[in-house]
């Protein structure tokens, strides 16, 4: 499984994901500034793309092929998936961080105050946006479809869910979130399983 996750990361340690990285850093600098809003969006941006390229890849160079050739198991191919999204999500969490806390210092003078609530609540976010970008990707083995529902999702989630969450506790949002990133897993590996490679 390690060496499935390292290949997920090889496919990353390409020029345009910099690129990529750098023209989101400008825009979210240009487009507004809140602190924990920008820390959590800038996250699940990140997020998504970085899984996003992976997918766009895969799909790309018919690894799914490869991969299925290889002595790995279905089950460990998808866990090494889901393995990648809780890294990405806490990648993207420090990056988004390390973006805001010089840019804090700039702009306000102070330091960057950053909640529990901020960091369960990016975290949960964003294994939710995996959970529902994973099985999609798995059913039809399209970058497209999944990118979109992931994204209709997050701006849904931001819409209506912070009145829901702010009023209450912070260990039982990530709990139903990591909650519904394991069932996402299961169906997941369901989907893959019955795949004919």
């Amino acid at each position: 499984m390690a060496k499935l996750i390292r290949k997920d990361w090889h496919l990353l340690a390409r020029p345009v994901t910099l690129y990529i990285f750098l023209m989101d850093c400008f825009l979210f600098e240009l487009a507004f500034w809140e602190e924990a809003a920008y820390i959590s969006i800038i996250t699940l941006v990140f997020v998504i793309q970085f899984v996003m390229l992976i997918a766009s890849y895969e799909e790309k160079y018919n690894s799914h092929k490869l991969v299925g050739s290889l002595p790995a198991t279905r089950r460990q191919v998808v866990l090494a998936k889901y393995v990648d999204g809780l890294v990405f999500a806490l990648i993207g969490y420090l990056l988004a961080l390390a973006l805001a806390l010089p840019t804090s210092l700039i702009r306000t003078g102070d330091l960057l105050q950053v909640s529990n609530f901020d960091l369960i609540g990016t975290m949960g976010a964003a294994l939710l946006m995996l959970g529902v970008f994973y099985p999609i990707f798995y059913k039809f083995n399209k970058w497209f479809p999944a990118f979109m529902a992931a994204v209709l999702l997050e701006m849904a989630f931001f819409r209506f869910i912070p009145e829901v969450w702010l009023g209450s506790g912070d260990g039982w949002v990530f709990a139903v979130c990591f909650l519904l990133y394991g069932v996402s897993y299961y169906i997941s590996l369901e989907f893959y399983q019955k795949k004919d490679l």
